[in-house]
């Protein structure tokens, strides 16, 4: 029986989230709740590893971080996003995660069960502290819609076109300046689509994430639009304080996360192995001088990398159909 291990219990996790997102994607009622647990699931693996990394947890799955996770960790650090989730469902979120990682054998069944008995025993809605504006149902948990989503690109726009025209442009340089409308239009578009966050709503829990876990792995953009993303959405939180839109605690906020996480966006855009597959696609074709406007020529970039795709994959088959006849080989 192998021991539980930290290192490859991440490893495996990582293993098992691909196909499991994609069954809770397929089960849950909205694009806004696939999100949501879709978040937990990902910022409990997030915390563990953050609060049992030391000699002693390393070795050893930690059952009780579940119930402090619940009760302390989701209210006191995510009380505006995931943690005004109904606790029931919290619970049952991270109960069939917990059973899936069973099944998947990344967990043993006793530790399965000790989990599900602390997350169905001894988590209590009653017994955790939250703050008025923390509890919520799920009909408070504000669903996704088109609508809201082009309303919301409209009013952006707009608000950029105004923004251009205000001094605050003057403290942006010209490259800084050319990337202003890209840079505001990605932002108020993955804000709303992924944190169901408007424009009057942003926060610094939900910039963060979207500055390292998403922008970076799928705006396909070059290097000077992340470099000019701080300055430019600095001035334009500045720009919304002044309209009413933002308040100052906002903009303070969202300005000092900024400030915090620039050099590690700046790193992460430029990891091609942090890119997803569309963005790997793209920046292939601007590596190598593709014209993106030019049908023809994206079309002609496009077959070759179908053609090397599917060569690829012949490689790979013939490969593994050589060792297949070897392995027979020798065993006659």
């Amino acid at each position: 029986m192998n021991h539980f291990q930290l290192k490859r219990f991440v490893s495996q996790c990582k293993g098992v989230l691909t196909n499991y997102l994609k069954k809770i994607k397929a089960t849950s009622r909205s694009r806004n709740e696939f999100k949501l647990r879709k978040k937990l699931i990902i910022t409990f693996l997030k915390e563990y590893v953050d609060h049992n990394n030391d000699k002693y947890t390393r070795s050893q799955f930690n059952i009780t971080f579940i119930k402090e996770f619940i009760t302390q960790i989701l209210p006191e650090k995510y009380g505006r996003d995931i943690g005004k989730m109904p606790v029931d469902q919290i619970k049952q979120v991270l109960t069939d995660f917990i059973q899936k990682l069973s099944m998947e054998k990344v967990l043993n069944k006793r530790i399965k069960q000790n989990a599900i008995r602390i997350i169905s025993k001894e988590i209590q809605a009653e017994n955790i502290p939250r703050k008025a504006d923390q509890i919520s149902d799920q009909a408070d948990i504000p669903s996704y819609s088109e609508e809201e989503l082009h309303r919301i690109e409209d009013e952006n726009e707009d608000l950029t076109s105004d923004f251009l025209e205000t001094d605050l442009i003057k403290n942006l340089t010209e490259t800084q300046r050319d990337y202003v409308k890209d840079i505001t239009h990605l932002v108020a578009l993955n804000m709303y689509s992924y944190h169901s966050c408007p424009i009057e709503k942003w926060d610094r829990d939900s910039l963060r994430d979207l500055c390292l876990n998403i922008l970076p792995r799928k705006a396909s953009m070059q290097s000077d639009f992340f470099t000019s993303l701080p300055p430019v959405l600095t001035q334009y939180f500045k720009f919304l304080q002044k309209k009413g839109i933002l308040s100052q605690e906002q903009v303070i906020n969202l300005a000092q996360t900024l400030t915090d996480i620039k050099d590690e966006m700046i790193d992460l855009a430029e990891k091609p192995n942090n890119w997803g597959i569309a963005k790997s696609f793209v920046m292939g074709a601007y590596e190598e001088g593709i014209n993106m406007e030019d049908d023809e020529e994206f079309n002609a970039y496009l077959n070759k990398k179908r053609l090397m795709h599917n060569l690829s994959i012949l490689d790979r088959e013939k490969g593994k159909k050589i060792k297949f006849n070897h392995k027979n080989k020798n065993n006659h």
